[in-house]
């Protein structure tokens, strides 16, 4: 039986909308990066200038949304003891045993309403806001190998 911590539920509960939206910009590099590497090989890799004006075409990322998550957890405990006893002084004994067993349950439910929403980016701002404006193959290049990587 799999067993988790109270704290560790609601702590992911919390944070899963935050981490969702770090994988989706990671998506939209992707994205991104592969719209680049197959419209520099359509139009040549020496062809920056029409590269440059097909970045309009490039799509546009934005997100928005509600999202609406609940955590349900069934909460039990059963416990169960039992012994026996011997008591004996001289010819006299007495002996016997007891039994006891309990269970207890109980539900949780927890609940996060998380509004997400990030300002529309095109590629082009994206690039300029990092420097990597292609101007010629190599900076092509390597706007495209940046917006693939993975970070340090």
């Amino acid at each position: 039986m799999a067993t988790t911590s109270l704290e560790t539920m609601i702590g992911t509960l919390f944070t899963a909308p935050a981490d969702a939206a770090v994988k989706a910009e990671a998506g939209y590099r992707r994205i991104w990066a592969d719209w680049l590497a197959q419209t520099r090989d359509l139009v040549g890799q020496d062809n920056i200038a029409a590269l440059q004006q097909m970045m309009p075409q490039a799509p546009v990322m934005k997100f928005s949304g509600v999202l609406e998550l609940t955590l349900s957890m069934r909460v039990a405990s059963i416990s169960q003891v039992d012994g026996s006893l011997s008591l004996g002084a001289g010819p006299i004994t007495v002996s016997g045993g007891y039994f006891r067993q309990s269970s207890e349950e109980s539900a949780l439910t927890a609940r996060g309403t998380f509004t997400l929403t990030n300002s529309e980016v095109d590629l082009s701002t994206y690039l300029s806001r990092m420097g990597l404006t292609p101007t010629d193959p190599a900076s092509l290049n390597r706007a495209i190998e940046t917006l693939r990587s993975k970070g340090p």
